[in-house]
């Protein structure tokens, strides 16, 4: 065994052996990793009070704008959170008088400095609310066990329930009143400062869930459950930007194409051609290609016919005086060209076609041919 191969085996032993001492103390272990909401938990915050209300016996649905509100059902909860200004106040009325026939309406009060209609026409107030304000009274309501210990009802403001109000429940904490149920009519409201203890991230924690599913069958003939996330002014922008986007981009980028196309160009100006004098027979051509491709063949051939036979009777006085036949007869034996040419091109016979256009423009050239050559 050489010196190189020994050194080999040695190396391939120790690389197994290592190899299997990391195979005994390495040990796989799965760790959780939280990566938030997704899909439609992350849009809709009370998807998880939803499938809370289907598991206890409830019909649950989300209404998709303002207009739904004109159409709620008898017996039913809707969770109204905050943002919603734009109500109008017919709106705000209908959903006062469904209330009044037996609806159970759950409020978000607005923020702090924000401007609360719903709650002015409940008469409530609202104030800042200092750490350590108020009683820390246990958190109960009617007919319920409790106390329940809620996470995420801790606003920093406080309510002013209305005087002379038919107050069914009080929810206080260390911050104040943060919780209040008025029977109105037939039906209940309750305004909360904050309903983050309902939304997905916190409705697990504590009693959050069971206080929730109290407050929601606190009327004993509520059978569905209702939220309502947006409620926004109809902006026809906002539809375009949500619902044809592509559009939007593609016809701004074919604008801008087309704009690139027809602008001016910015740069060193090119020089302008000098001014060429044409010839004669430029002009000459030119009109003839204009007559020929505009069907003025005949024009053409009768404007050649006129200027030989002026040319021809200058040079032979007495030609315009013979007879038709001797005149043909005496053309063609000047110009050495048929009888039927030189009777055809003394007749004025038209040229219709390319082939007679032509066969006369020849016997017109040879006339003046001979003319130049000063035959007489």
């Amino acid at each position: 065994m050489t010196r190189r191969t020994a050194l080999a085996v040695v190396g391939g032993v120790v690389t197994a052996l290592a190899l299997a001492w990391l195979a005994t103390r390495v040990e796989r272990v799965t760790q959780k990793e939280r990566v938030g909401a997704t899909g439609e938990a992350r849009r809709n915050p009370f998807l998880a009070a939803q499938r809370l209300a289907r598991r206890m016996g409830f019909a649950s649905a989300e209404l998709k704008g303002a207009p739904d509100l004109a159409r709620l059902p008898a017996r039913a909860v809707l969770v109204l959170p905050n943002r919603r200004q734009a109500l109008t106040p017919r709106q705000r009325a209908g959903l006062f008088g469904w209330v009044e026939r037996g609806g159970h309406l759950i409020l978000e009060a607005e923020y702090l400095g924000v401007r609360d209609p719903c709650l002015e026409a409940l008469g409530i107030g609202r104030e800042r609310a200092m750490r350590g304000a108020g009683r820390a009274d246990p958190v109960t309501l009617p007919r319920a066990p409790g106390p329940f210990e809620i996470v995420g009802l801790d606003s920093r403001q406080r309510l002013i329930a209305p005087a002379g109000a038919s107050v069914r429940a009080r929810v206080e904490t260390d911050r104040g009143l943060q919780l209040l149920q008025i029977e109105r009519g037939r039906g209940l409201v309750t305004v909360a400062t904050d309903l983050a203890f309902a939304e997905n991230h916190l409705i697990g924690m504590a009693d959050n869930a069971e206080f929730l599913w109290q407050l929601a069958h606190a009327l004993p003939d509520s059978r569905e459950f209702l939220v309502i996330n947006r409620i926004e002014r109809l902006s026809l922008t906002a539809w375009l930007v949500e619902h044809a986007l592509a559009v939007l981009v593609s016809g701004a980028l074919v604008l801008a194409l087309w704009l690139w196309r027809i602008g001016p160009r910015f740069g060193p100006l090119a020089a302008e051609p000098a001014p060429v004098r044409r010839r004669l027979l430029d002009h000459l051509r030119a009109s003839g290609r204009f007559y020929w491709s505009h069907h003025g063949r005949g024009r053409l051939i009768e404007a050649a016919r006129e200027a030989c036979l002026a040319r021809l009777a200058r040079a032979q006085p007495g030609f315009a005086m013979l007879p038709s036949d001797e005149r043909a007869q005496r053309l063609a034996a000047f110009a050495a060209i048929s009888e039927t040419d030189a009777a055809r091109l003394l007749a004025r016979a038209d040229a219709g076609r390319g082939a007679e256009f032509i066969a006369l423009v020849r016997a017109l050239q040879r006339v003046h041919a001979r003319l130049d050559h000063g035959a007489g």
